[in-house]
């Protein structure tokens, strides 16, 4: 192993307290495997092991087409915890388009999130000097809102 490749394997395995940055190559094949069943065509852009209580999480993240971003967390055993993404208007269910075309303002990100069996829809809407964050179920029907003022 040439000095630059040793280099290169410590610099992408060094710790950040509870933190790793993997490589995919370095995950456990259980991961690995979920990691790119997961991706859907996706560009891998990082892997991150947190160990919180003894308990490794794999934090992955990706770059979708136009932009957009993917994001997922897996068990040591490959097991998907919680998967998001950066989604469109038109991508959605119609009763979900409907609630936030109803909503008003300003739809300034929408993302598709899918955790222990559930789908949400998490939409930022800017009105005036208002920023609001909702969550929607795959029926339209509003889960949560936080409010937010800007100065």
């Amino acid at each position: 192993m040439g000095l630059s490749s040793s280099f290169s394997l410590l610099f992408t395995s060094l710790t950040f307290g509870d933190e790793l940055e993997l490589t995919l190559e370095q995950c456990p094949p259980a991961v690995s495997k979920a990691i790119t069943e997961n991706l859907n065509g996706a560009k891998l852009d990082e892997i991150e092991k947190i160990t919180i209580g003894g308990r490794s999480i794999y934090v992955v993240e990706a770059d979708l087409r136009q932009g957009r971003d993917l994001e997922f967390h897996l068990e040591a055993s490959g097991n998907l915890i919680k998967w998001s993404a950066d989604t469109r208007l038109k991508d959605v269910p119609k009763a979900v388009q409907d609630k936030i075309t109803h909503f008003g303002g300003k739809l300034d990100d929408l993302e598709r999130v899918k955790e222990k069996g559930r789908e949400t829809f998490h939409a930022e809407i800017k009105k005036g000097n208002t920023e609001y964050k909702i969550v929607l179920n795959t029926k339209g029907e509003e889960l949560s809102r936080i409010t937010e003022l800007d100065d």
